[in-house]
């Protein structure tokens, strides 16, 4: 085939993925970069499905003796109501539910991207509360502030200031407090102490227990099923995930430099949405201002004329793919926020 070497280099790639499991698109091969792209889509789509619910995209691009692969947060993100689907579960067999939520909240491993609930009330105590988890600490900041005596009541500093304060974070997550990731200082111990006493999980056995009943929902057998396939894949040793550069090269100058990503590939939360999404609303505007962010969450490389080198670009593109595949297979049973 005449062409440049580049056009080369991407046929040869694709030929390379398409003999390691990634099949080569059907009908004309307009051009190669559009051949390798629409490539890794097709296996994308395969693998999570058309309707697939979480929002990043791969892009492939060949620089001058590189190989660069970037995986990117999109700009439309799905909220999931957690609530409905672990209640049942918990309903059906005692703690199984909780299994289910420590799973998916397991999934960021690695560094994949998903708000979670803990990860929102973190933004929120960075926003507006400097590191405190209670109504009353940030009235006394706020006090401290603006110059307040105690005369000034947490009422009136809560009509003053309409965030969402730290019960109404609460009552979101309907008094699981646990789940927020708040710590108090235990003066006796000289150790913090996660706020909430977190429920028991039931055992791996038990989960696997109930997927044998034959009388049982199938669609929360569906739902237990996936969890413990996505546990199996986050603990997958021979994943090439866990190698992946979360930063990409030309964006950090030197080690010390640090650019927070924004965006993620969903959010979860427990029923109400609001109070917590509205602190990732305020902490992406603040990053976003800065001007030193990045949407990028892992990128990939290769020499092109190396071929070890390159099988192992792609083993890490299949990782990512069977990391989303299975995050994907498990929400797509938990309600979206509309």
């Amino acid at each position: 085939m005449h062409g440049s070497l580049a056009a080369k280099q991407m046929a040869s790639f694709s030929l390379t993925a398409h003999t390691m499991g990634v099949p080569l698109p059907e009908g004309m091969f307009i051009n190669p970069i559009d051949t390798v792209n629409k490539q890794w889509r097709n296996y994308l789509a395969a693998n999570c499905g058309l309707d697939e619910p979480l929002g990043l995209s791969l892009y492939v691009e060949f620089c001058r003796d590189t190989i660069k692969v970037a995986v990117t947060t999109a700009s439309h993100l799905n909220i999931f109501r957690l609530k409905p689907v672990i209640e049942k579960l918990n309903q059906r067999q005692v703690g199984l539910g909780w299994l289910v939520f420590g799973i998916i909240n397991s999934a960021t491993a690695n560094g994949y991207p998903i708000y979670k609930i803990d990860d929102m009330a973190s933004m929120a105590s960075n926003v507006w509360y400097n590191g405190e988890g209670s109504d009353e600490a940030v009235a006394e900041l706020l006090r401290e502030y603006e110059g307040y005596g105690p005369e000034v009541t947490l009422a009136c500093l809560k009509d003053e200031n309409l965030f969402p304060w730290p019960s109404d974070l609460v009552k979101a997550v309907d008094g699981h407090e646990w789940m927020l990731g708040f710590w108090d200082f235990d003066t006796k111990t000289n150790r913090p102490i996660r706020r909430g006493e977190k429920p028991k999980t039931c055992s791996l056995k038990e989960a696997r227990t109930f997927l044998k009943q034959p009388r049982a929902n199938q669609t929360l057998k569906a739902v237990v099923s996936n969890a413990l396939a996505l546990r199996a894949e986050l603990h997958r040793k021979n994943s090439k995930l866990i190698d992946a550069k979360r930063i990409i090269e030309d964006v950090v100058d030197s080690e010390t430099d640090y650019y927070p990503v924004v965006g993620a590939s969903c959010a979860v939360v427990w029923d109400q949405h609001e109070q917590l999404f509205e602190a990732v609303e305020h902490s992406e505007e603040s990053d976003m201002n800065s001007g030193e962010m990045t949407d990028v969450i892992y990128t990939f490389s290769a020499d092109p004329d190396q071929e070890s080198q390159v099988t192992e670009l792609i083993q890490s593109m299949q990782d990512f793919v069977k990391r989303h595949a299975a995050i994907s297979r498990v929400l797509r049973y938990f309600p979206k926020v509309m």
